[in-house]
């Protein structure tokens, strides 16, 4: 069964591969920029918002009490089995994109038909993915019960020739009900044949994405569709940074085809409510009829172009039927013609001046049957196009024929693949039992960007390709074992390759530990094809592999391993991380770790923590969506594990108690540092480099300040930067001494940017953060200033310094009374120019901040030498720094790390009020006690005070007595303590 994902812009989706939302964005382009674009208003204004029109958002449901939607949705159904309530997000914003009231902007947000009527089915589960079943009865129930005239789809899979189920069930129930469907085209592009399926259906309109000055999207997916390389898509809308309604509240930014078909959907309901007669196919010719193209672009780019719902409306001619010719020979004399039909909306004749305009094609490609046409008072004349390839070059071509009357011009998409001299493959698929296989052949060209399923049936099946080189990949099935099969393939003549699963071997890896258990295995056979740079992918997840010696193709085998029995509540104390990567697939796909050929990696884990995992990646690119070796493993805090790697690269990512910290790649191996400390003190701001996670903090684009997530909890280790879910706080931008920008609550932004003048002007960017479950940094903040203007473009200059203290212990702690150097370093946004320091100063302070000590001052910050209190309590930090540029920052970090009792300490508790601003000493008759001076204790509360007193031996008696203020002695006679132990008095003064 074909698994779809939403249709938002998501990473590379691939066989047997879910592609998961991604849905953060810049938030930019408001409702308020991108429905004016496609002429929403000028249609409001005729009085038409899409009133009693159902438009029905097959997604991942709606958030129910969003203001946006209110009174908005009139019936839903949920598909998946988790309920209507959209947790993902996607659904939401795409419902206000198409008819949301626009509440959250007193209404200036306003989707493109906000008088429309919206029925939800959720057939995307809360991960935003889901299956051809579900979505097919939500198409069912959308059109036949719910009624809708018009349905959004922003969702996709990848696309096989032919018709699927889900491509037939969009034309079926468009020709029966006369319900539109409006599908997201796919997030794959920029490369050719990548619109998805149920896009590709005939009876879609499929949308393709543009930002707010018409450009298309890099990600928009592109035609021809796979297999008879028909024009598509058929039309394109803004899709890039749009905000609208948030699930859970608010607004959020999203950009992706998903985000541009609700702009069509939307526009579609405004046709509907004007004419309530039409069926589909004339919305459809209406939408395509009227948009208008970005120059530079193909049809197989952007169809017709941008979607005008304005000049749709009030168009008196629309063009009905998209021509597709499918591939014609570049060797056989065997035109291909189609027909277009113009119908006349109008009550008078209309006289059409035809053309046909395809840049690049060959001279007489494209042909029209006449170069004028007249077209009855509300009827139809048709007339022919004519595609003859012969003797012309081989390639894509597409292009316009307009029909203009006036000023209004009718755009009907065409398009042909000029196909050379064609050789026959015949496949032939075996399984492991010899038996013939059931399954698909990828066929991928090392000459062109292409990549074309063939299906085989019975064990066989049959393709016609021009003469060049290819891959071929499949994955075959016997019983519950799965074969990997990627061959080369030349075709300078018609051939046949055999597929046998039974010369396949089996991919082991195994390690010498007898205790061990595997607990990943991952296999992939990765190759590159096509003419683009990174055109890269592959197949995985088999038991078996088929040897073949082509220096092209890459085999990896993953394995990890832990200690047998191990679990949640047991975590392993060892790991072994084996990566066995060869070029070609070896004839011999076995590999034993063992310490001599692995790296001994000692990795130390601080604090503590109800629950811990760490997830650990190789880098290294399958050519797949997917990460490798997802998994994570469960850790004790505080511990130290060993881990067993190949020698390589490696990432971690350490999650625990709404925290977590991710490094970046680093090398391990021979003569290399090979250990880690994961959350070890000090807690604070980190700048790490963009590695496919992060992807920056702060820079500067032209008028622009882009601001990222600031990682204000990242632990002590270099390369690491860290978030924590369970803090609160806020980002701030000063101009000037003026704030233009803020941002509450969590100081957590993804990609805002923030309009800023050409001319140089003085900065202030602020970030605070409060940790509310937390021992440590519970309180962070930091300020920058900078000088900034237009030509500063890239990373704005920030700096942080980072403290690693020497001698914690496993927990984070010093020892009172002791002396911790504090090992410091200054990191910089990645990428920018880096100037040396003017200064540094590093105070100390062990009274959460209400008093400073300076304890390192300097044109560097060194590493300054911390006197612990003598008490357990906290030491804070904080630094200055100012650079050679005049680039300043400040860092204030509460309770940096923690200061526990001396070894053998004496504690006596006194509990007493000793009254506002005054303070309890204690005096005694062993060192480092006296009669003469008295010894100071700490405030725990109101009415309890700690005194910590080292040095006593344990065992030894001693005498004492308490005093407020070291001069207001204790009644009565003196207190007998022991050394080592903690005595508890309640003292009369």
């Amino acid at each position: 069964m074909k698994a779809l994902v939403g249709g938002e812009r998501s990473p590379r989706a691939f066989v047997g591969e879910v592609g998961k939302l991604w849905l953060d964005g810049r938030v930019k382009a408001t409702l308020t920029e991108s429905v004016p674009q496609i002429g929403a208003p000028q249609v409001w204004q005729s009085g038409h918002t899409g009133e009693g029109v159902k438009v029905a958002v097959l997604d991942t449901g709606y958030d129910t009490d969003h203001p946006d939607l209110a009174g908005k949705v009139i019936d839903s159904q949920d598909f998946t089995g988790q309920g209507v309530e959209d947790v993902a997000g996607h659904g939401t914003h795409v419902a206000a994109t198409i008819a949301g009231t626009g509440a959250t902007t007193s209404g200036a947000g306003k989707g493109v038909a906000p008088g429309a009527d919206l029925v939800v089915g959720k057939v995307l589960g809360n991960d935003g993915s889901g299956v051809e079943s579900d979505i097919i009865a939500g198409m069912e129930w959308a059109t036949t019960t719910a009624g809708a005239k018009v349905v959004n789809m922003s969702l996709g899979g990848p696309d096989t020739a032919g018709v699927d189920p889900m491509e037939q069930a969009v034309n079926d129930l468009s020709a029966q009900t006369g319900a539109l469907f409006v599908i997201s085209a796919g997030n794959e592009g920029p490369r050719s044949q990548t619109i998805g399926s149920p896009g590709s259906a005939d009876a879609a309109v499929t949308v393709g994405a543009v930002d707010k000055q018409n450009v298309l999207a890099e990600f928009s997916s592109s035609g021809p569709r796979v297999g008879d390389l028909a024009v598509k898509p058929d039309i394109t809308a803004p899709g890039v940074d749009i905000v609208a309604a948030k699930a859970g509240g608010g607004l959020r930014s999203a950009s992706g085809t998903s985000m541009a078909a609700p702009h069509v959907a939307g526009a579609a309901a405004l046709l509907a409510e004007l004419h309530p007669d039409w069926p589909a196919t004339r919305l459809k010719a209406a939408l395509t009829s009227s948009a208008v193209p970005t120059p530079g672009l193909t049809a197989f780019q952007q169809g017709t172009g941008r979607v005008d719902v304005n000049a749709a409306a009030t168009a008196t001619v629309i063009a009905e039927g998209a021509p597709v010719f499918g591939p014609v020979s570049s060797t056989v004399n065997a035109p291909v013609t189609r027909t277009v039909s113009y119908r006349n909306l109008g009550s008078t004749p209309v006289t059409l001046t035809l053309e046909v305009s395809a840049a690049g094609a060959p001279a007489g490609l494209f042909t029209v049957s006449a170069t004028s046409v007249t077209v009855p008072a509300s009827g139809t004349a048709d007339v022919t196009v004519t595609v003859d390839g012969h003797g012309r070059p081989v390639g894509s071509y597409s292009g316009q024929l307009t029909a203009t009357t006036g000023s209004e011009v009718i755009r009907t998409a065409i398009g042909a693949y000029v196909q050379p001299e064609q050789h026959t493959l015949n496949l032939v698929v075996k399984d492991r039992l010899g038996a013939p296989a059931n399954t698909t052949v990828w066929v991928f060209s090392r000459q062109s960007d292409t990549e074309t399923p063939v299906a085989i049936a019975n064990g066989s099946g049959t393709i016609d390709l021009p003469a060049g080189s290819y891959y071929l990949g499949a994955l075959i099935k016997t019983d519950d074992t799965w074969t990997m099969a990627v061959v080369p393939a030349n075709m300078s003549q018609d051939r046949t390759i055999i597929l046998d699963s039974q010369q396949a071997k089996k991919a082991t890896v195994t390690v010498g530990e007898p205790t061990a258990r595997q607990i990943l295995r991952e296999t992939y056979v990765n190759f590159h094809y096509g003419v683009e740079d990174g055109l890269y992918t592959g197949f995985s997840m088999a038991d078996y592999v088929l040897p073949v010696s082509d220096q092209g193709i890459t085999y990896t085998a993953i394995a990890y391993f832990d200690k047998e029995g191990s679990s949640a509540t047991s975590p392993s104390p060892y790991f072994y991380r084996i990566v066995d990567q060869r070029s070609g697939v070896p004839s011999e796909p076995t590999f034993q770790g063992t310490p001599a050929n692995l790296t001994k990696v000692d990795v130390t884990y601080r604090g503590t923590a109800s629950y811990a995992s760490l997830l650990v990646q190789p880098e290294f690119d399958t050519g797949l969506s997917s990460p490798a070796a997802l998994i994570y493993s469960p850790v004790k805090m505080p511990s130290v594990v060993t881990e067993y790697r190949t020698p390589g690269r490696w990432r971690g990512l350490l999650r625990f108690d709404g925290k977590q910290v991710l490094s970046d790649p680093r090398e391990f191996g021979s003569g290399l540092d090979n250990t880690e400390t994961w959350n070890g003190a000090v807690i604070g701001p980190a700048l790490p480099a963009k590695n496919g996670y992060w992807s920056g903090t702060a820079w500067r684009d032209n008028n622009e300040m882009v601001f990222n997530y600031i990682k204000l909890h990242s632990d002590s280790e270099a390369g690491h930067g860290g978030e924590n879910a369970d803090t609160e706080g806020s980002m701030r931008l000063f101009r000037d001494d003026q704030q233009i920008w803020s941002n509450f609550v969590k100081p957590r932004t993804w990609l805002v940017p923030v309009t800023v003048p050409e001319a140089p002007s003085q900065y202030k960017l602020t970030a605070s953060a409060t940790n509310r479950n937390g021992a440590t940094s519970t309180q962070i903040d930091t300020e920058w200033t900078f000088t900034s203007d237009a030509t500063a473009n890239g990373p704005l200059p920030l700096m942080v310094v980072r403290y690693r203290p020497d001698g914690l212990d496993e927990l984070n702690r010093a020892a009172a009374g002791t002396v911790t150097p504090v090992v410091t370093s200054v990191q910089r946004e990645p990428g920018q120019a880096v100037t040396s320091l003017a200064s540094c100063l590093i105070e100390s302070s062990v009274d959460d901040g209400s008093t400073w000590t300076t304890v390192a001052q300097g044109s560097t910050c060194g590493t300054p030498q911390i006197t612990n209190p003598a008490a357990p309590g906290f030491v804070s930090l904080r630094a200055t720094l100012a650079d050679q540029a005049g680039n300043t920052a400040k860092q204030t970090i509460i309770r940096a790390y923690q200061v526990k009792e001396a070894p053998g300490s004496t504690r006596i508790r006194v509990q007493k009020d000793a009254g506002a601003g005054n303070r309890i000493t204690i005096r005694g008759n062993v060192s480092p006690l006296t009669w003469s001076a008295g010894r100071d204790c700490v405030k725990v509360s109101t009415a309890v005070w700690d005194c910590w007193v080292p040095g006593i031996p344990a065992g030894q008696a001693f005498e004492y007595k308490p005093l407020i203020n070291d001069s207001v002695w204790s009644i009565g006679s003196n207190y007998h303590g022991v050394g080592g132990t903690t005595q508890e008095i309640t003292p009369t003064f």
